[in-house]
């Protein structure tokens, strides 16, 4: 009798370091998937540590299976590609999550710049230098690679400066990428683009707040974040 609950017993042990060994690898298996598609949107963004730019939150994101959803952050867009991984696990790889245009970016500058279209997209990626090394250049394969990181977040209110010589001060994000998508379509032949006007308030990677006065202190925290 002994023998067949300690046989019973280890059949049951086995049967549980599987399952727990199933449930880890597919929880593993949902955070690489989030980890690989944003660093692949930073990618082509140029934008996180080691790009150019910084996305400006919220965007939109088209899903492989054709819902559209808005991320606030980084760190709620892992979760809701995690989510969607989670419950579409034999989902085809090859296509995709997409964002939607536009999008809003800020450069190393303080300029920000909203892109209508892939077009518009592959035209600003060539005005990305980093370190000097001309296009292209940082820490991923096409200069973004943060891989969900980003070197700050702009804080709110905050004034923006727009090339009519008007100024006008925001209360959130989505105020703002409202005002300046607005301002593009009105003037869809200008060469000047809206600017931040300093001193500005952002929030770094470990939370903490910082006041940056000048473009050039902003370009200097830009390439300081590797």
């Amino acid at each position: 009798m002994n023998k067949l609950i300690l046989v019973f017993s280890i059949f049951a042990m086995g049967m549980f370091i599987q399952a727990c060994t199933k449930d880890s690898s597919s929880l593993n298996d949902e955070s690489t998937y989030a980890t690989e598609e944003i660093s692949e949107i930073q990618n082509r963004t140029l934008t996180g540590k080691g790009g150019c730019f910084e996305l400006i939150f919220p965007i939109s994101i088209v899903l492989p299976d054709g819902v559209v959803i808005e991320v606030s952050s980084y760190d709620n867009m892992k979760k809701a590609l995690s989510d969607w991984k989670k419950n579409n696990p034999d989902a085809d790889r090859k296509i995709r999550p997409e964002f939607v245009f536009p999008i809003d970016i800020v450069n190393q500058e303080g300029v920000t710049i909203t892109i209508a279209s892939k077009e518009e997209l592959i035209a600003v990626r060539k005005e990305c230098k980093v370190d000097g090394h001309g296009p292209h250049g940082g820490g991923g394969p096409h200069g973004g690679g943060g891989h969900g990181k980003e070197c700050f977040k702009l804080s709110f209110p905050l004034s923006v400066l727009f090339p009519d010589a008007t100024t006008t001060t925001f209360e959130s994000s989505k105020a703002m990428k409202e005002a300046l998508r607005a301002w593009k379509k009105a003037n869809p032949t200008s060469t000047g683009r809206p600017e931040l006007v300093f001193p500005v308030t952002v929030t770094l990677q470990d939370g903490t707040s910082k006041t940056v006065a000048s473009k050039e202190e902003l370009a200097k925290l830009k390439a300081d974040c590797k």
